[in-house]
């Protein structure tokens, strides 16, 4: 049960000291965690050696928004060692929280932009290569293509053909 409520936590979750005085920490509970998750963090783990306990977990204002606390929860131990309450203090990290899971997008972001222009890279060299063998070839087919222009493979053909019409007297045709 709350017995007392410091200025800073009525602020932090928007209840006048009157509203929480009497109940449970439920009064914050969010929703967002599973019971056990409650009963791992005050069940039968403290003792003067293990004397507190800090989490990260999420809260609930008056207005039923959320945010995320971190808290430190203190055991008050009697003369014998026996737990007669806790002492539980918190702050709103919801900011650090917010920025971090920017910071992770972003991250993201950068490791995927970063494969995509290591991709363009290599797409870029590889047609760079292609664009220089298909330059090569070009150049070779325009150099044999003038080659064949100013060769005498016309008077070739001509020949050829000549020859064809007169198979049974090329003896007189050569002459």
């Amino acid at each position: 049960m709350i017995k007392y409520a410091n200025p800073a936590f009525l602020q932090l979750t928007g209840y006048d000291r009157d509203e929480v005085i009497g109940k449970t920490a439920r009064i914050i509970k969010s929703g967002e965690h599973p019971d056990a998750f409650y009963q791992q963090a005050m069940g039968g783990r403290f003792s003067p050696e293990n004397h507190f306990e800090r989490s990260l977990s999420i809260a609930k204002r008056m207005e039923n928004c959320t945010y995320s606390e971190e808290k430190t929860i203190t055991p008050v131990f009697d003369g014998a060692g026996g737990i007669t309450h806790f002492v539980a203090s918190g702050r709103d990290v919801t900011q650090r929280k917010r920025t971090e899971e920017e910071l992770q997008q972003a991250h993201k972001q950068l490791l995927e932009t970063s494969r995509r222009a290591g991709m363009a890279e290599v797409a870029s060299n590889v047609l760079h290569n292609v664009g220089n063998v298909l330059n090569s070839v070009n150049v070779s087919a325009a150099l044999l293509a003038d080659k064949i222009r100013g060769s005498k493979i016309s008077s070739l053909v001509k020949t050829t053909t000549l020859m064809r019409q007169h198979p049974n007297d090329l003896a007189a045709f050569f002459d």
